[in-house]
C-alpha cells in the first residue's frame, strides 16, 4: 500500500480535522439551542447527531432533565433504566412518546397527566442541554 502522506502531514491533518471538529460541534449546538427554528425540525437534527459531536455526561441526568411535567422521574421505576445503563435522550423521549398513546404505560405516565406539549417542554431541555447521552449513577 502506498502512502499518501508523511508524518508531518498526517499531524497537520489530525490538527485540522480537530479544531475543525471543535468549531462544527459549537456551531451545531448553537443551532440546536436557537428557538428561531422549529422544535421539530431541531429535534429532527439532534437524533441524526452522533454523540461523539454532543454532549455526553455521567453521573445522571443534566439539570432539567429529571423532571416531566413537573414531576420527579424515578428512572428505574418509571423508565426500568438500571444504574450505570448509559441513557439515550432520544430513546427516552421516544419511549415518553409511546407512553402516550399505549395502553401498557409506564408507572411515570400512570401517576402523572402528561402530554405532548411536556413532552416537546422536555425535547426543548433535551436541546438546550445538548446532551444526547448520559450515564444513569445514582
Amino acid at each position: 500500500m502506498e502512502m499518501i502522506m508523511n508524518l508531518h502531514e498526517a499531524n497537520q491533518v489530525v490538527d485540522f480535522f480537530t479544531k475543525s471538529r471543535d468549531q462544527v460541534k459549537t456551531d451545531i449546538l448553537n443551532v440546536l439551542k436557537d428557538t428561531f427554528y422549529p422544535l421539530p425540525e431541531r429535534w429532527e437534527l439532534f437524533k441524526k447527531c452522533p454523540a461523539d459531536l454532543l454532549k455526553t455526561e455521567t453521573y445522571g441526568p443534566p439539570s432539567g432533565l429529571d423532571t416531566l411535567a413537573g414531576h420527579e422521574i424515578v428512572w428505574y421505576d418509571d423508565f426500568y433504566i438500571e444504574r450505570h445503563e448509559t441513557v439515550d435522550s432520544v430513546d427516552i423521549v421516544e419511549r415518553m412518546e409511546e407512553n402516550l398513546t399505549s395502553t401498557y404505560s409506564s408507572q411515570f405516565f400512570e401517576r402523572h397527566t402528561v402530554t405532548q406539549a411536556d413532552i416537546d417542554a422536555y425535547k426543548e431541555a433535551v436541546l438546550q442541554s445538548g446532551v444526547k447521552e448520559w450515564e444513569y449513577d445514582w
